[in-house]
């Protein structure tokens, strides 16, 4: 079975014995040799037939006039002409062509638009970015200062606390002095006058320093107490307001770095959002946070402290009774030794404690009389 030679820019089918053929004008046509008995055969010819197909202008052409070459076809009696089918060179060119270019303005297209988004996110990031970390400044900067005007209020309080306690103390610390040397006035003015010296004037004066001191030691005791007291509180009202910072500035940090985090990567997605909901939120200030401090500094204004007291007032001292000496016994005997001490005897002494007021079953009892 033979085979049409390739011509021009169609091909052509075998022709089938029997019969001859031809084409007729316009090679790249569809061309049909009816059955003929050795006698040529008349051959349509057909024109280009184009369609368009869709936005890619796809062009099928059937038979474009003057595209091809002829062919020709052998048969015998009773045989049939080749039928040849050509798409044109020059079609093909052009639908590859118009591929080509709507690939190249669909790929244009689809960069602009992605360049439009990125443009769009760059600048929605940028501007997000600026505003969060405004946002970021002020909220640590109010983070701090409320810190910073707490612990200030704090110590203001503490030092104005402190000096009261040691006011009331240095007024007790006078107080007990005072009453010491106007006790102590009053003993030897008595002691004077009663011509009483020696042993029995000293252990009177020993006494009644004796109570001075303690008087002394009991005002700082109430004075350290009072201070540790202030130091404790002072302390931890302190640690309690670092504390809250720390936990509200740790909690800022952390949104501050997420709300970064997400918009890195909305502009690693190309994507523009809107941040103004995380700034404000970023931005503002725990109610909480701001109430615990001034709970801290009501409590340390609210310190009070205690009273420290001279516990040596002054006395009306008589001769029979000296506080500073204890009971009328006590006297008595110290008396009794004392002029003792200096050689009087029993009837001396006895008369002289009569003279001053003792009574007789007080002097009996220094002698063992019931």
């Amino acid at each position: 079975m033979p085979i049409n030679r390739v011509t021009g820019n169609g091909y052509y089918t075998p022709a089938k014995t029997g019969g001859s053929g031809r084409t007729g004008a316009g090679g790249s046509g569809v061309n049909t040799s009816p059955v003929g008995s050795g006698s040529s055969s008349r051959t349509p010819s057909f024109g280009g037939i184009a369609g368009n197909l869709g936005q890619s202008g796809m062009d099928l052409a059937r038979g474009v006039s003057g595209s091809g070459s002829s062919g020709s076809g052998k048969g015998g009696s009773g045989g049939r002409g080749g039928i040849s089918v050509g798409i044109g060179g020059s079609g093909l060119s052009d639908y590859q062509a118009q591929l080509s270019a709507l690939y190249g303005s669909q790929r244009s297209q689809a960069e602009a638009l992605l360049a439009q988004q990125r443009a769009a996110a760059e600048e929605a990031y940028r501007k997000g970015m600026a505003n969060l970390e405004s946002s970021w400044n002020a909220k640590s900067g109010a983070l701090s200062d409320n810190l910073q005007n707490t612990l200030a209020s704090l110590a203001r309080q503490y030092n104005a606390s402190k000096g009261e306690v040691n006011a009331d103390a240095e007024k007790s610390f006078r107080e007990a002095y005072v009453n010491y040397m106007q006790n102590r006035k009053n003993i030897n003015q008595n002691l004077s006058a009663q011509g009483i010296s020696g042993g029995a004037a000293e252990s009177t004066m020993a006494g009644m320093y004796n109570n001075y001191g303690n008087s002394r030691n009991d005002i700082s005791t109430t004075l350290n107490d009072n201070l540790a007291s202030l130091e404790n509180l002072y302390q931890d009202n302190r640690a309690n307001a670092q504390s809250d910072y720390n936990t509200q500035y740790a909690q800022a940090l952390s949104d501050y770095l997420n709300y970064q985090n997400q918009m890195e990567q909305n502009l690693a997605n190309n994507i523009a959002g809107s941040y103004d909901s995380m700034i404000s939120t970023l931005g503002n200030i725990d109610s909480g946070y701001t109430s615990a401090l001034y709970d801290l500094m009501l409590k340390q204004a609210d310190y009070a402290y205690k009273n420290a007291k001279a516990t040596n007032p002054v006395s009306n001292i008589s001769i029979q009774a000296l506080n500073d000496m204890g009971t009328v016994t006590d006297y008595a005997k110290v008396l009794a030794d004392q002029m003792r001490a200096q050689g009087a005897d029993d009837t001396a002494i006895i008369r002289q404690l009569a003279n001053q007021g003792v009574d007789a079953n007080t002097i009996y009892a220094l002698y063992g009389v019931a």
